[in-house]
C-alpha cells in the first residue's frame, strides 16, 4: 500500500492554542506509557507557545481530514541559530502504522531546513525500536550525547544533517 494511500485523509495543521491539549494528552499517553513523566517534560506540555512557538519553533500536527481527530505532532524547537531539536514527536496508538510519524518528521525537517537550520538533533530511548528506525529512515545518525541531558530516559542521542 503506497503511503500517499495511506495518508490521503491526513492534513497538517500548524499549532493553535485550542491544539494545546492535544499536543499534552498525546505526549504524556506515550510518556506514560513507557516511562514516567519527569519535569523537564513540563514546561513544554503546559506552556508549548512560551516553551516552543515564541522563540521561534513550531509545532504541526495531524489531524484526520473526516473525523477531525488529532492523530499526532512533532514540535521543532529551536536550539541556536544553527540547531534545532525534534521534539515531543506522538502519534495515537489507533493511527500508528499509518505512516504520521514519517509524515511529521519530514515536515519539521523541512521547516528545520526553510530556517536555516544546519542540524536537528533528538534525544530518545533505546527501547522505542519504531521510533529509531523512523529515525533512521529521516537521516538521523545516532552519535555519543555532547552533553548531559535533562530527560532521565534519554540514552540514545541522534543528529541529521541539513547541509
Amino acid at each position: 500500500e503506497s503511503r500517499g494511500k495511506r495518508n490521503a485523509r491526513i492534513e497538517l495543521l500548524p499549532y493553535h492554542p485550542d491544539f494545546q491539549s492535544d499536543f499534552a494528552s498525546l505526549n504524556e499517553q506515550w510518556i506514560s506509557h513507557y516511562f514516567k513523566l519527569e519535569d523537564a517534560d513540563r514546561p513544554a506540555l503546559e506552556n508549548p507557545q512560551g516553551y516552543i512557538i515564541d522563540p521561534g519553533g513550531e509545532i504541526v500536527f495531524a489531524r484526520d481530514v473526516e473525523s477531525r481527530d488529532i492523530l499526532g505532532t512533532c514540535a521543532l524547537v529551536i536550539r541556536d541559530k544553527f540547531v534545532g531539536e525534534l521534539a515531543k514527536m506522538a502519534v495515537s496508538p489507533a493511527a500508528r502504522g499509518r505512516g504520521i510519524g514519517e509524515l511529521l518528521g519530514e515536515y519539521i525537517l523541512n521547516e528545520g531546513k526553510k530556517r536555516g537550520l544546519r542540524t536537528v538533533m533528538l534525544e530518545t530511548n533505546g527501547i522505542l525500536a519504531p521510533a529509531l528506525s523512523l529515525y533512521r529512515k529521516l537521516g538521523f545518525v545516532q552519535k555519543p550525547f555532547p552533553y548531559r541531558s535533562s530527560y532521565g530516559r534519554a540514552d540514545v542521542y541522534m543528529e541529521c544533517s541539513l547541509g
